[in-house]
Order: C-alpha cells, then sequence, then structure tokens
C-alpha cells in the first residue's frame, strides 16, 4: 500500500502519478471507500471528482477482479455524451493496470465482446436492458457510480434508477457499493433519501469549490451586436469561447450569424442533442484540438465532456436555476481559479431590467456557493413503466404484487393501497391482467404492443416521430417530422451549424 495515498501501489501511479499532492476532496473518499461504505459526494465543476472515487474503488476490487476475469464496476452517467467522455478519460490509468473499460449504451454493447470489460458505463436506460435480459455479467458486481446525479433527482429517471437499483441487489450475493457525484447539488440527505431511504447508510461528503467569477451582463439589442462583440473577444489573440443558448433554435440562429463572417467562417461549431452521434464527436474534437474557435451549444455541453480549455463563457439567456449556471460556467477556464463570463441578454428579451436582475442574482448565489436544496418528491410514473419493464422481463408471467411492493418498500410513501390501484389502472388499460385468486399481475396485449415496439425501457416522453436528416451521404441528425410542414419550395434548414 502506498503510504502517502493509503491506496494500492499501483493504482495510485496510475491514478495520481503526475501529481505531487491531492485535491481535499480526493483524500477525504480514499478511506470511506476502502471500508466499504456508501459515499455522496459534491464538489465543484473540474476537481477531480471521478478520480476521487475511481482511484480508491479500483484499489479496493482491482486484483481479485483480475484474477476472476470479471466485471466489478458499473458507472452510470445520464448521457450517451457523457458515456463515451468518461470511457476516455478512464481508459489510460485503467489499461495501465490491465483492466478493460467497455460502453454499454444504444450505439454500443461491449458486453457482447470476446473481451468483456472489467468497469462497464452505461445510461439508466441501457441498465434496465441489462436487467431485462438479465445478463450474467452483472452478478460480479461490486460497486455501482452514478454520476452527475443532480440531473436524476426529482425525476422519473431517478425513480427508475432507485428501483433499477433494488432490482440489481435481488440478484447479488452481496450488497454492492454505492457512490453518487455532483457538482450542484445542496442537500446530500435528500439524494441519499430519494435514492435508497433514509435508513441507507451514507457518507455525505461536500467541498466547496468556490471560484472567482469575473461576470459581465449586457444587452445584446440586435445580432449584429452580438456579431460584434465576438469579433472583440477573438481579434488579435487565439480565443476558445463556449457560447451556451437554450434552444436548438438559438444555437443555430447564432452558429449562422457567426458563419456569414468571413474571418469566422471554418471556427465555428454546433453542439446539441439532434445531432448524430459521429457529428457531435467530430465537433469536439475540432472545437478541442484549435487553439482559436467557437461552439455553439446547449444543454449538452453542461456535463463534464472533456472540450478543453475555454477562455470565456458566455451565456445567451437565463440558465433554468442556479445549479444550471454553474454547470455551464464550470466549463470555463478551468486551469485557473477564475472564471470569466459574460451574461447576455438577447435581443427577444421582454424585459432588460428584470432578465438583468435574474441574472445578477444567479452571479451572486454563485459566488456564494448556494446551492438549491428541494426535498425529495412523491413520483410514480416510473414505477408503472418498471412493473411494465419486470413482468416482460419474466416472459409476461405472473408476478405476485408483494414481489412488485419490495421494489419500492424503501419509499414510504408507497402505501399497498396505492401500488394496488396502479397496477388496476395498468390492467384497465390493457396492459396487465389480474389473476385475482392468487393476487399477481401478467401480461396483457398492450404490454407485448409496447414491447415488440421496445418503449419499456425508459422514461423520456415518446414525443413526436423524427426523420434523419443526410448530407451528401452523410447522416448529420434527426428532427422532428412536424418541422417538415414548415417547409416550402426552395426552404433552407440549417442544422449542425
Amino acid at each position: 500500500m502506498n503510504t502517502k495515498f493509503h491506496l494500492d501501489q499501483a493504482v495510485a501511479n496510475a491514478f495520481y502519478g503526475r501529481f505531487s499532492h491531492l485535491r481535499d476532496i480526493q483524500k477525504a473518499t480514499i478511506n470511506p471507500i476502502l471500508c466499504g461504505l456508501n459515499v455522496i459526494l459534491t464538489s465543484g465543476t473540474g476537481s477531480g471528482k471521478t478520480e476521487a472515487v475511481m482511484a480508491p474503488l479500483i484499489s479496493k476490487y482491482w486484483r481479485q477482479a483480475i484474477l476472476n476475469n470479471t466485471l466489478f464496476i458499473l458507472y452510470i452517467a445520464p448521457t450517451k455524451a457523457l458515456v463515451n467522455d468518461l470511457e476516455k478519460r478512464l481508459y489510460s490509468p485503467l489499461s495501465s493496470l490491465g483492466l478493460r473499460v467497455g460502453i454499454r449504451h444504444g450505439d454500443r454493447d461491449d458486453l457482447i465482446s470476446s473481451s468483456p470489460p472489467h468497469i462497464l458505463i452505461t445510461t439508466p436506460e441501457s441498465l434496465e436492458v441489462l436487467l431485462h435480459r438479465k445478463d450474467k455479467a452483472l452478478l460480479s458486481i461490486k460497486a455501482v457510480v452514478i454520476d452527475e446525479i443532480h440531473l436524476l433527482y426529482n425525476t422519473q429517471r431517478g425513480l427508475q434508477i432507485s428501483i433499477s437499483l433494488q432490482r440489481l441487489m435481488k440478484n447479488l450475493l452481496d450488497k454492492p457499493q454505492f457512490i453518487m457525484l455532483s457538482a450542484t447539488i445542496g442537500e446530500l440527505k435528500y439524494i441519499r433519501d430519494f435514492f435508497f431511504g433514509n435508513n441507507e447508510n451514507t457518507v455525505l461528503l461536500s467541498y466547496n469549490t468556490t471560484r472567482v467569477i469575473d461576470a459581465h451582463i449586457r444587452h445584446i439589442p440586435t445580432l449584429k451586436d452580438f456579431v460584434a462583440l465576438i469579433h472583440k473577444l477573438t481579434e488579435g489573440r487565439n480565443t476558445k469561447l463556449l457560447i451556451f443558448t437554450n434552444s436548438r433554435r438559438e444555437c443555430e440562429r447564432l452558429a449562422g450569424a457567426l458563419q456569414s463572417e468571413k474571418s469566422l467562417k471554418g471556427f465555428i461549431y454546433a453542439h446539441y442533442s439532434s445531432l448524430s452521434p459521429e457529428v457531435r464527436i467530430e465537433n469536439e474534437k475540432k472545437f478541442s484540438s484549435m487553439r482559436t474557435a467557437i461552439c455553439v451549444a446547449t444543454s449538452t455541453l453542461e456535463l463534464g465532456i472533456d472540450i478543453g480549455d475555454i477562455n470565456v463563457v458566455l451565456l445567451w439567456g437565463i440558465p433554468s436555476g442556479v445549479d444550471s449556471f454553474l454547470q455551464r460556467i464550470g466549463r470555463g477556464n478551468r486551469r485557473s481559479n477564475k472564471t470569466n463570463v459574460v451574461c447576455l441578454i438577447p435581443d427577444y428579451s421582454n424585459s432588460v431590467l428584470i432578465d438583468a436582475l435574474q441574472f445578477a442574482a444567479l452571479i451572486d448565489a454563485a459566488s456564494k456557493g448556494d446551492l438549491p436544496t428541494r426535498e425529495p418528491y412523491e413520483l410514480f410514473g416510473a414505477f408503472s413503466q418498471q412493473c411494465i419493464n419486470i413482468i416482460d422481463s419474466h416472459n409476461g408471467q405472473f408476478i405476485r404484487i408483494k414481489d412488485l411492493c419490495d421494489l419500492v418498500s424503501h419509499k414510504s410513501y408507497f402505501s399497498r393501497e396505492i401500488i394496488e390501484s396502479i397496477l388496476a389502472e395498468l390492467a384497465s388499460k390493457g396492459f396487465l391482467q389480474h389473476h385475482s385468486y392468487k393476487n399477481q399481475y401478467g401480461a396483457d396485449q398492450e404490454l407485448y404492443r409496447i414491447s415488440d415496439m421496445k418503449l419499456i425501457y425508459g422514461n423520456f416522453g415518446i414525443g413526436s416521430q423524427t426523420i434523419n436528416l443526410y448530407y451528401r451521404k452523410k447522416l448529420l441528425g434527426e428532427i422532428p417530422i412536424i418541422n417538415l410542414l414548415r417547409l416550402r419550395r426552395n426552404s433552407k434548414i440549417r442544422f449542425a451549424g
């Protein structure tokens, strides 16, 4: 063992060999994790949270996992883009230890490879696919890490994860260790209560890594003024700018205005969820590698995706809250203790004064480290989806009501009466059928129909249908079919910048 870090020597070298000392959060996580305790950790963006939990987890379990050649860490992230980025970040230290890291999401499944991974990074929906197909790789799991937990807390996807973890534990001989991470959670005990119930023994670690925020608020009356500001910020020096918008429409509008400038053409990139994975990754790589570049993005780049160092973050419109504000400005100046941010009141603002006051309030709260504290919501919708998924995973066979109740026994508001009313409603809609004598529920025709459509794995709204958009045989992404109704002959579509 390394006497300085209290980690396995090889693991300490792999994760921290280049550094003379550890950050406070990286020291604080070592003993609780090595002792097998559950940990919920919050610390600022770019503070080294991933390494802080992965180094002790690897140190605790890796030698036995290599000996048995088994999967031992399940790492859950809320988006495919973050899953892909985490694999890139962890590949070097893990491969130096002889460990394989893999991915499981809609675009890739490394569990079916000839050399399955020791560490699997996946999404909530893909975990449910693995539970549904009763994947034997899950039987050796020793620890579960859930990243960017603020995006799942108090949501139906969060309830889905909470129940999925209960399903996972029922299949394991030993209860796994749970680790949760976020940069923008105020009250950690609420996270514990929402996902596990208040009886779960968990170490709560909060490290306020407040950075100096050098913020400016400006009103932009026209797009011409916006372009002039960008010229001013980039003129005569190498500059990386990241511009956040609140919609894809605004993202494309700003990217289009900048690309119309000859001096900026070739330096502009767009980033949002409708782009194909190939286009998003290509834009991330190009933007990261260039010394001067501008990326206009939606919330897709709020998370910890590596896009290099950013000189200035610009916010086009007010973020949804202080947590989103912190995530966005945290993308900039990651090698410095000061964040440069320009808060832009856009040309469509209904009240410049009110928007300026809202920006000022966000800046003040972020500077003080005042994070949102919301008590756990009483959510029910994902329980219906989980019941359908579980019954379908048993080939539609009847399952006892008690077994379904056990999945939410850690949530006190789920009474037997409420659960039976939910099941009865699903039966009335044709998804389930009730076996009154045995007090069980099994599949009915509607369940088989949505199972065939593969609509039983998630808690996203179905929304409108989409079509793929190609340019010279290259898939750019997808757009809602309803958008086609707005097109006329000779219409121009701006997409992917």
